[in-house]
């Protein structure tokens, strides 16, 4: 949501200044691409986790958890099985327990709190994308690259106008 606002910012900085075009647009190179069929660039990053590190050994959580379900199942006990059942009773268990009721009242809201963030969203999407249309037929005579940016706005806004309708009737 936070790249609706973003274009949505460049939008109506692009609308009060008419000499904004692509090549002076902090997202210009995005939206030519966009505006001449490319799709967007960059609009996907991966993230990558960190690796638990610390001194803790595959060998030594392997042996704690068997010892906790009662040592390996090959002298009778319930091995690493065992003491990952007993684990999760001992820890998750009261968490879930206590916090399931919690947690999904705080979802509720979340989801309320959401839906109305979405709501204005569409609205200033739907406000912005006319006053671009309006500027497209005003600007005839401007550069390629104002034009460009301007049908790249246009793009995208129908894009997000479509996905916040639609996320918005599943709710």
């Amino acid at each position: 949501m936070k790249d609706i606002v973003n274009v949505l910012n460049e939008a109506n900085e692009a609308l009060n200044n008419r000499n904004r075009t692509t090549s002076n647009s902090p997202i210009g190179n995005e939206l030519a691409c966009v505006a001449t069929g490319g799709g967007l660039i960059g609009g996907a990053a991966l993230s990558i986790s960190a690796i638990l590190a610390g001194g803790t050994s595959a060998a030594g959580i392997t042996s704690g958890l068997a010892a906790l379900g009662g040592g390996a199942v090959a002298v009778g006990g319930y091995g690493m099985v065992g003491g990952l059942a007993i684990a999760g009773a001992i820890f998750v268990a009261p968490a879930v327990i206590l916090g399931g009721g919690t947690l999904y009242f705080l979802n509720k809201k979340r989801e309320r709190q959401l839906k109305e963030e979405k709501k204005s969203l569409l609205e200033g999407c739907k406000v912005t994308l006319t006053a671009i249309k309006t500027a497209l037929e005003q600007e005839k005579d401007a550069t390629k690259e104002r034009i460009e940016l301007l049908i790249g706005f246009k793009i995208l806004l129908q894009r997000y106008i479509d996905n916040l309708e639609s996320d918005l009737k599943e709710a």
